[in-house]
């Protein structure tokens, strides 16, 4: 519960309007705003928000589960997102997990571009194509 809610924190574009991230003893979460502690905000939350917090939640995971050489993988994190909230979350993304091996899945766009070309080795940079004519997908480097 306490990294979850240190991450969320982290992460959360809006500073200071939660007040805790908890899971109980059958592993349910709640989400308290400031102010309102005794009732959870779970349901109510964006999906931004949610998706902030299953990257919390994550990163939580990863550090308390003893698996350090595991990779993580993420598809798909800025869909949904408005242009502010992708901002946010990719300024944060090189030091969220500096320890883990992180592979991201997204569909192209100019931000997730600009990201790569900026803190991913162009080596490790790599952009999936589909062959229409067979079906089958290749990888190839992303000219940057």
């Amino acid at each position: 519960s306490s990294r979850t809610d240190k991450y969320f924190k982290e992460l959360i574009w809006k500073k200071g309007e939660f007040e805790r991230v908890k899971f109980d003893d059958d592993y349910q979460i709640s989400v308290h705003k400031t102010g309102n502690e005794s009732v959870s905000v779970l349901q109510d939350l964006s999906t931004g928000e949610l998706k902030v917090l299953g990257f919390a939640t994550m990163k939580a995971l990863a550090e308390i589960s003893g698996f350090n050489e595991v990779p993580v993988f993420i598809d798909g994190p800025l869909e949904y997102l408005d242009e502010e909230v992708q901002a946010s979350f990719l300024q944060q993304l090189p030091t969220f997990m500096p320890e883990k091996q992180v592979f991201i899945f997204s569909v192209d766009r100019e931000s997730i571009v600009r990201f790569g070309n900026k803190n991913v080795k162009s080596s490790n940079f790599f952009r999936l194509t589909r062959d229409s004519s067979s079906l089958s997908t290749n990888v190839v480097a992303f000219k940057q």
